[in-house]
C-alpha cells in the first residue's frame, strides 16, 4: 500500500470520526495493514493528520476554484453539498475535532485564510461585493455546508 493510497482511505476514516477517536493501531486495522507500516511512511500520529489535512485541503480548493467556473445558483449548490458528496476532511475540518488540536490549529487557519481570500476576489471580482459581505457570505456557507454534514 502506498502513501497515497494511505493517505485516500485514512481521509474516509477521519471524515467519520475525530482526530482524537483513532488511534495509530486503529488506522492499521482500518487500513488492513500493521501499524510499523504506518510508521514507516509516518513518524507520529499528528505527521499523518497533518499529511491528510494538506491533502484534503488540495483536493478541496481545486474543487472550489472549480465551482467559481460555474453561475452563481451552482456555485452555492455545490459548496454547500461538497462535504457531504466527497467525504472531503478540509470541508468539514471545524466539526471533527481537528481544531482541537495544537498541531493542527494553525495549519487550518492558514489554509481556511488562504481559502477565504480566494473566495473573497472571486466573489468581489465577479459579484462586486464587499470585504464584509464576503465575510458573511462565505461564513454563512461554511455554516450551511456543516449542517448539512451533520444532519
Amino acid at each position: 500500500m502506498t502513501k497515497q493510497d494511505i493517505l485516500l482511505k485514512i481521509e474516509e476514516l477521519f471524515y467519520a470520526k475525530s482526530f482524537k477517536e483513532v488511534s495509530m493501531q486503529d488506522l492499521a486495522d482500518f487500513l488492513g495493514i500493521k501499524k510499523a507500516s504506518l510508521y514507516y511512511h509516518f513518524a507520529s500520529k499528528n505527521t499523518l493528520v497533518l499529511e491528510v489535512l494538506e491533502k484534503s485541503f488540495l483536493d478541496y480548493f481545486e474543487a472550489v476554484k472549480s465551482m467559481t467556473k460555474g453561475d452563481t445558483q451552482s456555485f452555492l449548490h455545490d459548496f454547500v453539498y461538497y462535504p457531504q458528496t466527497h467525504k472531503n476532511v478540509f470541508s468539514i475540518v471545524n466539526q471533527n475535532g481537528f481544531c482541537d488540536h495544537a498541531e493542527t490549529i494553525s495549519f487550518v487557519q492558514d489554509k481556511q485564510k488562504h481559502l477565504m481570500e480566494y473566495l473573497g476576489a472571486y466573489l468581489k471580482e465577479h459579484h462586486h461585493f464587499s470585504p464584509e459581505r464576503t465575510f458573511i457570505l462565505v461564513a454563512l456557507l461554511e455554516d450551511v455546508a456543516r449542517k448539512k454534514c451533520i444532519f
